[in-house]
């Protein structure tokens, strides 16, 4: 290289010798070459020389790393070196310490909302959302890729750390198996019906979420008869027959009605439904319990023959309440000589008969099979119905409790309908089932949201207002416009009641446990993180209509 630079200098500045070259003599001196110090870093890279001198001499820097004691090897840090003299699980521990930055609202909302976009636009692996999209070679556009939203790393850790309850003791799970979710079950319970004016009649059935859980086994149940699976979780609940709101549930489980209705109401009226229930069997404490909320009101609770019975009517207008439902024909008290039997009947045909005293009907009437109705909120008279036979409808005549039960029983089953389309509990897996559970439970409240909003939005034009529904919901979520949407200071999730004047801005959340656990008292509310030794308020509250998230509030 020096020769070359050399050879360039001399082509460029050619050298005229005068005289001639006999008396000329050679000397050879070592050529030196500019010296060239970068400044920057676009400099460095265009350096293509360096010299080094075999004789030359270079002292040490003097502005090289050290202590003010002079040292310069690595140490441990003070404030951490009792941590790693108490043991060595008290130092495996340690090591264990997570840096990563605290969750905030915004990104809980966001992996709900990416939630929810998976099941909108169905990939399969949930990480085939992530990176380069099949788009991207198909047809030459830009995909949407979630990176942009939140990146997949955080999006696992997040997914991991979520919770909804925080040190659940054991006493506490062998007195309520369903601890570490019922701040979720009862927030639903509070807002299910809060915002509709519920009609005449409600539907009251069973709805499952299939899962076989190892570690909740004492919650499922075996019915092979269900075509999603053998294993469920069962939740028994009341919808609006007309609008079909989810109303008020129960999970099924071996707990206190006390603890189920924590919070939802007072102490002293889930003492006295306690007390009353006890000696009632144990299908009616399940119907009751649920109608709980609409005690009162003459409402019509229609229900199947695994809940109907005799003895089920007359509870319920001991409640203030009607009851219509079909009837086993093995149930008790059942009044087997006023229905049809046998297979001599044709459609069409029709028994009935009434109880003045007890205020209570018994109808049969045969379709393609013989259908038996008890109720206690229909007269004793006769309707017509369509019944299609091949290619021609027909009008058959029946008794009116049997067309009323078909057009006020389907509740429960269309909002399952509804809950199964679009659903993150069936399209997510999870290794914990109270997460399974609680994806259903926000399921139900999304369910509850658009049926909702129906009832105020025109969607006469929209050729799928569910799907508009989905996608407004994910662009709320994804874009930050879910911190507009109006929001009550009834949704509170607490015994105390809560001045919003006195809250600060939200308080990030910790990637060790993000969790939504109620609060008893200022001296022990827990945070999403777990305890902390500041006090926080925790307000879980309905987005727009329905939709059923957290938020932390720092107390002043």
């Amino acid at each position: 290289m020096g020769w070359q630079t050399l050879c360039d200098q001399a082509e460029e500045n050619p050298t005229t010798i005068g005289g001639s070259m006999d008396k000329l003599e050679e000397e050879y001196v070592r050529f030196e070459p500019d010296t060239f110090l970068p400044t920057n870093l676009q400099e460095v890279e265009v350096v293509k020389i360096m010299h080094f001198d075999p004789n030359g001499h270079f002292e040490e820097p003097v502005d090289l790393f050290q202590r003010e004691d002079g040292s310069t090897s690595s140490v441990l840090k003070e404030e951490y070196r009792h941590m790693f003299e108490h043991s060595a699980s008290s130092s495996f521990f340690a090591e264990r310490h997570s840096d990563k930055k605290p969750f905030t609202m915004h990104e809980l909302m966001s992996f709900f909302g990416n939630l929810f976009y998976m099941e909108v636009t169905v990939k399969g692996e949930s990480a085939n959302h992530w990176g380069r999209q099949a788009e991207d070679s198909i047809f030459g556009a830009s995909g949407v890729n979630l990176e942009n939203i939140m990146p997949l790393k955080r999006f696992k850790h997040l997914r991991q750390a979520l919770s909804f309850r925080s040190e659940v003791s054991v006493e506490t799970l062998q007195r309520d198996p369903a601890a570490r979710i019922r701040c979720l079950l009862n927030l639903l319970k509070i807002t299910g019906g809060k915002y509709i004016d519920l009609g005449r009649d409600v539907a009251l059935d069973e709805a499952s979420v299939a899962c076989r859980p190892r570690y909740g086994r004492h919650l499922s149940v075996y019915n092979p008869r269900k075509p999603t699976g053998k294993y469920h979780f069962n939740i028994y609940m009341m919808c609006c027959a007309s609008t079909w709101v989810a109303v008020n549930f129960r999970l099924y489980c071996a707990g206190d009605i006390t603890d189920r209705l924590h919070t939802v109401t007072s102490e002293s009226e889930a003492q006295a439904l306690r007390d009353e229930l006890k000696e009632v069997a144990t299908v009616r404490q399940h119907v009751l319990e649920v109608v709980r909320p609409i005690y009162g009101s003459q409402r019509v609770v229609n229900t199947d023959n695994f809940y109907t019975s005799v003895q089920l009517l007359q509870a319920l207008r001991l409640k203030g309440l009607r009851g219509r439902g079909t009837v086993r024909t093995n149930s008790k008290h059942s009044p087997k000589h006023v229905m049809l039997h046998g297979k001599e009947s044709v459609r069409g045909d029709y028994r009935h008969g009434v109880s003045v005293e007890q205020q209570m009907l018994a109808a049969s009437w045969c379709d393609v099979n013989i259908v038996r109705v008890v109720s206690n909120a229909d007269a004793s008279i006769l309707s017509t119905v369509q019944r299609r036979v091949g290619a021609d409808t027909i009008q058959c005549t029946g008794p009116l409790c049997v067309k009323n039960y078909n057009a006020y029983m389907q509740g429960v089953d269309r909002l399952d309908q509804t809950r199964a389309r679009f659903s993150i509990a069936d399209g997510h897996s999870f290794q914990k089932w109270h997460k399974k559970l609680a994806m259903a439970l926000i399921d139900i409240a999304r369910c509850n949201a658009y049926l909702t909003r129906k009832l105020v939005l025109p969607t006469e034009t929209c050729r799928d207002p569910h799907r508009d529904f989905e996608l407004d919901l994910i662009n709320d979520l994804l874009s930050g416009k879910w911190a507009e949407a109006p929001s009550s200071a009834q949704m509170l999730y607490t015994t105390n009641a809560l001045d919003l004047s006195a809250l600060a801005a939200p308080s990030p959340v910790s990637p060790a446990k993000c969790s939504w656990e109620q609060t008893a008292s200022d001296a022990n509310a827990s945070s999403v993180a777990g305890k902390t030794e500041t006090p926080l308020k925790f307000q879980i509250f309905a987005l727009s209509t329905q939709y059923v998230f957290a938020r932390t509030y720092m107390a002043k």
